[in-house]
């Protein structure tokens, strides 16, 4: 049963965008602002705002980019590279 409040939406198994769009599914804030992308190839941008977690459940993340990191935990199973500066390791 799918329940819609004005805070949460709950028991969705799929949302698809429609028939002739552009393949693009974006959720705003109420003022309008985008804050979330997906496009038809997976690719998910972060528009704004601040992410404090974000886990990978499927596929690979080739790219993540943010201008500041405060907090990161352990990183396994990499096979690419990290450049720039690192801080605060043990």
């Amino acid at each position: 049963m799918t329940v819609v409040n004005p805070k949460s939406i709950s028991g969705i198994n799929s949302i698809t965008t429609g028939s002739g769009s552009d393949d693009i599914l974006t959720i705003h804030t109420n003022n309008g602002t985008e804050r979330l992308r997906v496009d038809s190839t997976g690719t998910t941008k972060i528009v704004t705002g601040i992410v404090t977690t974000l886990t990978a459940t499927t596929g690979i993340v080739t790219t993540l980019t943010a201008n500041t990191v405060t907090s990161l935990g352990a990183v396994s199973g990499t096979t690419g590279t990290f450049s720039g500066a690192v801080s605060g390791t043990t």
